[in-house]
Order: C-alpha cells, then sequence, then structure tokens
C-alpha cells in the first residue's frame, strides 16, 4: 500500500482520480478471488476519461455497495516514516474513509505521530487523528517482567542449540544489563537474532 502511495508521489487531491480508477478496477477482480462476480463487467466500456472526479466516486461508491463485500487495508509501521508522508497518510485516508464497505487499520506509535504531524505544523495534530480514527485502540506497553520472559525463553532457546549452560540468574543479569537497549519485543528479537 505505501509502494502503491508512492508511485502516485502522494497525489492527494481529495477523491484523487488515479486512486479512484485503480480502486474501480481493482474491486472486480476482488470478487473473481472467491466466485465470479458480474460487477464492473461492462465498466471498461462506459468508463470514460471525461468523468469528473465526483462521477468516479458515485460510481466507485456503486460497486463497492454492489460488491457486498469488506475490504480491509491495513496500514502498518506508519510510524516509521518520515513526517511528511506520515501527514500524506492520514490525508490519503482522510479522503478516501467515506467509502461503503471499506475499512482501513491503522498501526502506528500515537506519540510518534502527533510529533511528526506538528512538525508538518498541524494545528492540533491530536485532533486530526482523532477525526480520522473512528475507534481507537491503545496498546499498553508490555512490561519488565514480560519482556524478560520473553528475553530468558528464547536465549535458553539459543544457547540449549548451542550445548550451552547458563544458570537462570546468570540470563537474569544478562537481560537486566541489556535491558535499558530494549525498548520493545522489536529490539529483543534483533538482539537475540544477531546472537544467534
Amino acid at each position: 500500500y505505501i509502494e502503491y502511495i508512492k508511485y502516485y508521489k502522494f497525489k492527494l487531491i481529495k477523491y484523487n482520480t488515479y486512486i479512484l480508477e485503480d480502486l474501480i478496477n481493482i474491486i472486480p477482480f476482488l470478487g473473481n478471488i472467491n466466485s465470479p462476480s458480474k460487477i464492473g463487467e461492462d465498466l471498461e466500456n462506459t468508463f470514460s476519461k471525461e468523468e469528473t472526479i465526483l462521477d468516479l466516486k458515485e460510481k466507485l461508491e456503486k460497486i463497492l455497495k454492489e460488491f457486498g463485500k469488506r475490504i480491509i487495508i491495513i496500514i502498518d509501521d506508519i510510524d516509521r516514516l518520515m513526517p511528511e508522508e506520515i501527514k500524506q497518510i492520514f490525508q490519503l485516508v482522510k479522503s478516501l474513509c467515506d467509502f461503503p464497505n471499506i475499512i482501513y487499520i491503522l498501526s502506528f506509535d500515537k506519540q510518534y505521530v502527533i510529533t511528526s504531524l506538528n512538525a508538518n505544523k498541524l494545528y492540533d495534530s491530536e485532533e486530526f487523528i482523532e477525526k480520522i480514527i473512528q475507534i481507537p485502540i491503545e496498546i499498553p506497553e508490555i512490561s519488565k517482567n514480560n519482556m524478560k520472559n520473553i528475553f530468558i525463553e528464547n536465549l535458553k532457546r539459543i544457547l540449549d542449540k548451542q550445548h550451552i549452560n547458563f544458570e537462570q540468574n546468570e540470563i537474569e543479569i544478562i537481560f537486566n544489563y541489556c535491558y535499558p537497549f530494549f525498548k520493545n519485543i522489536r529490539f529483543i528479537k534483533r538482539f537475540l537474532n544477531t546472537l544467534n
């Protein structure tokens, strides 16, 4: 999805013609994955480049309603993007979010995204996000104890493969030494993969 957006160089005019054209062409194909779909069979014959963006929007809304299935679009790791790209992703979702049967799942570190949007001088970044995200699900930070259990379990597996014996308290010492560098599970996995 990110590559798709980069391909169009973030042309984010509301109801962008390119995006609408592609969605119109993709949806009938999705119907053919599980069962034949007649949606959009004569679309190629009736589709005209002279159509306005609003015409395309209406056509797409009709196709989505007739399609009868929900399309879930997942955009993960938004917080790994550059501030300008983060802003553009949210603008894109905002401009396309009112289509029927399309659900967006956005995954990101809220505080990082707010900071990035503030860098783009949006008036109230948190309010901007709240207008787009209808059902926020906040995942609590993992506890130190849970991180330690994951670390110990996986480190033991690595050591066992190498036939290396460490006592439990020795592994805990290693964890306590490394813990300040573990911001999240990803850091633990990267450390253990490198060690392995």
